[in-house]
């Protein structure tokens, strides 16, 4: 699900990969995501090492390919040695498994860990996710979750809701939580808003992949300001995105 979380990015990719050296290009120019994990290091290290655990099943639903804040993640599992199934609802080089995300292929209390990462606005019934999520997971089994709050529409295809701390809080009831708080602070939702309401004004790819372009180098360096905000109460009232590591209860 996330490989079109930004979906209007695919565009300007699509576009710029038509010219010659096209991909270089791509490489060296494609300005930065809108969006900044803020995450402190040390608490996204507890995370990981709570998720990934070793030799432990782990599945990452709605896999995709990971984008922008959401790789942060991601660096350095592949040491750690847990099994990772990358699941998705259609095939893709990095898929394992093709399932959706209410219906797991996998026995009552058999996973260790699952991941949501930029999934639950996507589906229509998120609360039927949650409780696929808590059918596999051991006793003691964890569900790390990442939902956005103040972002854009981004279909894939669809797009259906956001939520505050308060409401992600509530849809994951049935679980324990752990950590709580802000991935994603306010002024990535500036960016955000910025680079798309001035690429918008134009129906023309080329003019709007070009203001797109301009206006993410541009305004790219304000998302920096998040890390001052931090995890404080002006920024969970205007997150751009929150995170929630859950612990099902019960004994592994």
């Amino acid at each position: 699900m996330k490989s079109g979380g930004y979906g209007s990015n695919q565009t300007a990719r699509a576009l710029a990969a038509r010219l010659p050296f096209g991909n270089a290009i791509i490489r060296v120019l494609y300005p930065p995501m809108p969006t900044l994990n803020i995450i402190p290091r040390a608490r996204l290290a507890q995370i990981r090492a709570t998720v990934f655990v070793p030799h432990g099943l782990v599945l990452n639903v709605g896999a995709g390919e990971v984008e922008g804040s959401g790789r942060r993640l991601w660096q350095g599992v592949e040491t750690v040695g847990a099994r990772i199934v990358q699941i998705d609802i259609g095939p893709g080089a990095k898929i394992d498994l093709v399932a959706d995300a209410r219906f797991l292929p996998f026995a009552d209390s058999s996973v260790h860990s699952i991941v949501l990462q930029a999934v639950l606005e996507h589906v229509r019934a998120p609360e039927i996710v949650i409780a696929e999520a808590f059918r596999v997971l051991r006793p003691g089994g964890h569900l790390y979750v990442e939902m956005p709050f103040l972002q854009g529409f981004h279909a894939d295809p669809h797009d259906y809701q956001r939520y505050t701390l308060e409401g992600l809080r509530w849809q994951l009831r049935a679980f324990e939580e752990c950590l709580a708080g802000v991935s994603v602070g306010p002024f990535s939702t500036l960016v955000w808003m910025l680079r798309d309401g001035l690429s918008a004004w134009s129906t023309n790819r080329w003019v709007y992949a070009g203001c797109r372009f301009l206006a993410g180098w541009l305004f790219s360096p304000l998302r920096y300001l998040d890390l001052l905000l931090g995890d404080s109460r002006v920024a969970r009232r205007l997150a751009n995105e929150f995170y929630f590591l859950a612990r099902k209860p019960g004994h592994v």
